[in-house]
């Protein structure tokens, strides 16, 4: 009965922080890699578009 009780009163609620701490934690993760991911394919796409415009016109 006083495992029980431990587990009521102590575990099963740490437990759960835990999990929401866990959680949180990682819908933040998920959000900066986002931003991250978003920001250096602007980057790219602003760097490839610099680099087309200094190339010499063709030979014919």
């Amino acid at each position: 009965m006083a495992e029980l009780q431990m587990l009521l009163e102590e575990e099963i609620p740490g437990g759960r922080r835990a999990l929401f701490d866990s959680y949180t934690n990682l819908e933040r993760v998920a959000e900066y890699c986002e931003t991250n991911y978003i920001q250096t394919f602007h980057c790219l796409v602003s760097v490839s578009r610099q680099a087309v415009t200094l190339l010499p016109p063709p030979f014919f």
